[in-house]
């Protein structure tokens, strides 16, 4: 069915209209051109001739009112702008409304609404638990408790063990105080933005610990998969979160959105934002092999496996790089983190190849070059059929046979001599190097937690082309990347748009914008705990935005800054698990997440994760397929899967309403999910929130008006020189009647035809009741005009020229002197006859102007007035008693 717009449909119905206009006086004239009588009084006569000439037909038919021969200039010009005038408004009529179209557009104006929780209908809804009244809690030194800074636990240390005695127990809880502060930047911010204790686990389990808060139950986080949004390319609003997988972030918000809208509104919000940010760098090293599979899988045996050098050993750097340790908050150096690794990484393979050594004079020779090619095992447990991210030192356990901790077992595989005994523990160190954080640190937020790791890109054509299933016997290469990432937290503004159609799947966001430069500053706090006998691996530093008056002191460290990079290490037990141990996810989930993601873990289903390198999902597998080609590429693949377990991981409390500023656990029991709000809590369950609501609007597009800014323009023209005129005197009513009479068809042929019966500026209605009643014969053959009625003043003329036997005057057929002069150039004169004639009592036929004189006056000179006995001299004789049986043979007077 075809889709019309208002515009259209309006512009269909304008072209109709006209249609309209320019049928219905044609045809209308046609039809009385068809009922038309020979014999009509003159009034008929100047109705026909006005609907007649006012028809097309005066165009088509090219008549007298048509022509432009002979026609005075000014008059022939004004006729010409007229009709285009007329022809620019039929189409303005059709073409205007084209441009018109409805849109449903914000109002300029704020409107304060209501805002009601919504909750999500979807996977990330009815699989998010409600949330624990037990609020946050804390352990450190995991599995060898510590007590954690601020707490008020009693610890006993024993030089006979590295474990710590709590003869009081242990107190997870952490300090109202310490909340506070780290919540106290808030008042500084738009409601919705969040901070460290309105972010939760989305799951969670119950906790009893005899030795831990009495025995009572406490609250550990728990990482369960629910969904991915990996492949959705689009920001997603989740139960809790606002999901950016474009950019691969999550930013924290509980829904409320506007109620009782019906076109849905927008607005804008501050909002708390996790972000992974992560750099790779090309290896220059690849491993290149030839399938062998049946069907063109990849699951068979490979074929002549080999470490290409595309450069990373011929081009390699002779001095080791370094990154930037100055600041790692005001810059974390990523790059170069990342660069480091790789050639790190190179350098140790060239080093085990015997391509170069290390020492003595180190890089004394290097004996490769680009192309060249290092035989690998064809038997490796390297999944070649998805992507996949590892320590560095799994390049051992995965391809160099000769290392004791191989899991591959090849006898054709000739072993390299490793003439300097590269091991797997000098790859591992790469990451720490990386990482530049180790477990013994110190805990305080100049040690960023970084993650580190290879990856092994999805292989793909030697020439780059990819496919989805490639043929047996073919070449493939897979690149080898490093790659660094850190996760900070800023503040960013939201531009929200909801239809209320379908609750929370209608909320939209149109952008996200960095906080415009009015906005209030950003002020970090994070736990300075250098001074403690704690370690960065005991216990990662809390954070918080604290207010700007918050004073730096020896426990806590301030940072103005737009940004906040998550301190922390990355070791043996941060991983992602169901299993918790504490609830702290704003310190111990980006931590986490890092080590899961770098140590290969999110890689597998079995660990009970999506499995994100695509081997079970064939769009996966060919969204890494061609992001992976490039190192920009790949390191959108880490954000993107980073965004993706946070999302399943996390969930924001913070909303527009009050209640979310309650922090479970600190001595009240408001639930941050509004799903369980009672009716008691109606007051606290909606608030009020200033925001653009969409309405109906007329929009125009201004091209289509061009004909109507035209016509306007000719209008205005027409209209100033109108009124010009009429100021000077030169135009006015008096003398638009005057030559309306004049040229009246039924007027002006009574004139000749009923001479001396009307004066020609009688009044309309004067002259319909008298004149204008006379019977005109319009007929065949000669189509010369008439009378048929008696004349009342036949003496005028010749008597013995009038024939009889008709009814009434008759011989226009004879006459072969046309009543009006049709020789070119002959004028006619349309001005009265006047003379000076006193007053007369009204009668017909009969007017005074207003200068004192008759203008009846000059017919009656000029035709004669016979006095009659009984009868003023200035009156009318009366009528004849019977018709006039002459007529002039030479026509009437001219």
């Amino acid at each position: 069915m075809i889709q019309l717009s208002v515009g259209q449909v309006s512009a269909i119905i304008a072209a109709i209209t006209t249609a309209l206009q320019l049928f219905f006086p044609t045809a209308l004239a046609l039809l009385i051109v068809g009922l038309l009588k020979s014999d009509m009084s003159a009034t008929t006569w100047s109705s026909v001739g006005a609907t007649l000439h006012s028809s097309h037909w005066a165009a088509l038919l090219r008549a007298d009112t048509a022509t432009s021969v002979n026609v005075q200039g000014s008059v022939k010009w004004l006729l010409r702008i007229g009709s285009l005038g007329l022809l620019l408004i039929a189409l303005a009529s059709i073409i205007t409304p084209i441009g018109l179209y409805e849109t449903v557009q914000p109002n300029q104006v704020l409107q304060t609404v209501s805002f009601l929780y919504i909750a999500d209908s979807g996977p990330f809804g009815y699989g998010t638990p409600e949330r624990s009244t037990l609020g946050f809690n804390r352990l450190c030194g995991v599995p060898n408790l510590v007590t954690c800074p601020g707490s008020d636990t009693v610890e006993v240390k024993s030089n006979e063990s590295i474990s710590s005695d709590f003869p009081f127990g242990y107190d997870s809880r952490i300090p109202a105080e310490k909340i506070g502060l780290l919540q106290s930047g808030l008042q500084e911010q738009q409601q919705t933005v969040s901070s460290f204790f309105d972010i939760q686990f989305r799951s969670h389990n119950k906790r009893q610990d005899p030795d831990i808060n009495n025995g009572t139950f406490y609250t550990a986080g728990a990482y369960r998969q629910l969904d991915t949004l990996v492949l959705q390319d689009s920001i997603e609003a989740i139960e809790g979160l606002v999901v950016d997988m474009i950019n691969g972030r999550i930013a924290f918000r509980n829904h409320t959105l506007p109620a009782g809208i019906s076109l849905g509104a927008t607005w804008d919000e501050d909002l708390l934002v996790m972000e992974p940010e992560t750099h790779c760098v090309d290896t220059n090293l690849t491993i290149d092999f030839t399938t062998s599979g049946l069907n063109g899988t990849l699951g068979g045996k490979l074929e002549d496996v080999v470490l290409t050098d595309r450069g990373g050993f011929a081009n390699i750097a002779t001095d080791s790089p370094t990154y930037d340790k100055a600041s790692p908050q005001v810059n974390a150096d990523l790059v170069n983190r990342a660069y480091q690794s790789a050639w790190y990484f190179d350098a140790l393979l060239a080093i085990y190849y015997n391509v170069t050594r290390p020492n003595p004079n180190a890089f004394g020779y290097l004996t490769s070059a680009v192309g060249n090619t290092f035989q690998l095992p064809e038997t490796t447990l390297l999944g070649l059929d998805k992507l996949v991210v590892e320590d560095y030192s799994s390049v051992f356990s995965t391809f160099l046979a000769n290392d004791n901790s191989s899991f591959t077992s090849d006898d054709s595989f000739p072993f390299w001599p490793n003439p300097f005994n590269i091991s797997r523990s000098n790859f591992s160190e790469i990451a720490n190097e990386c990482n530049g954080v180790v477990g013994t640190s110190k805990s305080n937020m100049s040690n960023v937690a970084v993650g580190c790791g290879l990856v092994y890109g999805v292989p793909r054509l030697s020439d780059g082309q990819t496919k989805l299933a490639y043929d047996p016997g073919v070449r493939l290469s897979m690149p080898l990347l490093s790659c660094a990432s850190a996760v900070k937290m800023n503040v960013k503004k939201f531009s929200f748009r909801f239809n209320g159609t379908d609750g929370l799947r209608s909320l939209r966001v149109d952008s996200i914008s960095d906080q415009s430069s009015d906005s209030k500053p950003l002020y970090w706090g994070v736990e300075n705990n250098s001074g403690l006998d704690v370690n960065i691996q005991d216990a990662a530093p809390l954070w918080g935005l604290v207010s700007s008056t918050t004073p730096e002191s020896d426990e806590l460290s301030v940072v103005k800054s737009p940004y906040l990079y998550l301190p922390g290490n990355l070791g043996i037990f941060t991983i992602l698990t169901q299993s918790g141990s504490d609830n702290v996810p704003g310190t111990t989930f980006a931590i986490d997440a890092l080590s899961s993601l770098y140590d290969g873990d999110v890689f597998d289903p079995d660990q009970g994760f999506a499995g994100y390198g695509g081997k079970n999902s064939v769009a996966m597998f060919a969204q890494w397929q061609r992001l992976s080609a490039t190192a920009n590429g790949t390191a959108h693949i880490i954000n993107l899967i980073y965004a993706d377990l946070a999302a399943n991981a996390l969930v924001g409390t913070k909303s527009w309403l009050q209640s979310s500023n309650n922090i479970p656990g600190t001595g009240n029991a408001n639930q941050k999910r509004q799903a369980s709000t009672t009716s008691a809590d109606a007051s606290q369950a909606t608030a009020q929130v200033p925001v653009r609501v969409f309405s109906r609007q007329i929009r125009y597009r201004w091209l289509f008006g061009i004909p109507a800014y035209v016509a306007v323009l000719l209008s205005v023209v027409i209209g100033s020189a109108t009124l010009i005129l009429v100021c000077l005197g030169r135009a006015s009513t008096y003398k638009m009647r005057a030559y309306l009479n004049a040229t009246s068809v039924g007027r002006s042929l009574s004139l000749f035809l009923y001479p001396g019966e009307c004066e020609p500026q009688t009044s309309s209605s004067r002259w319909v009741r008298g004149v204008g009643t006379k019977k005109i014969n319009i007929s065949k053959p000669a189509w010369i005009p008439r009378a048929t009625q008696p004349l009342l003043y036949p003496e005028n003329f010749n008597n013995s020229s009038y024939t009889t036997g008709h009814s009434g005057v008759v011989g226009y057929e004879n006459d072969d002197q046309p009543l009006i002069d049709q020789k070119t150039g002959t004028a006619i004169q349309l001005t009265p006859i006047a003379s000076p004639m006193p007053p007369t009592q009204p009668r017909f036929g009969t007017s005074t102007q207003d200068n004192g004189q008759n203008l009846h006056q000059g017919y009656l000179s000029h035709f004669g007035a016979h006095h009659i006995a009984g009868q003023a001299q200035n009156q009318f004789p009366p009528p004849p008693t019977q018709t006039s049986n002459t007529y002039p043979m030479e026509g009437f007077a001219r």
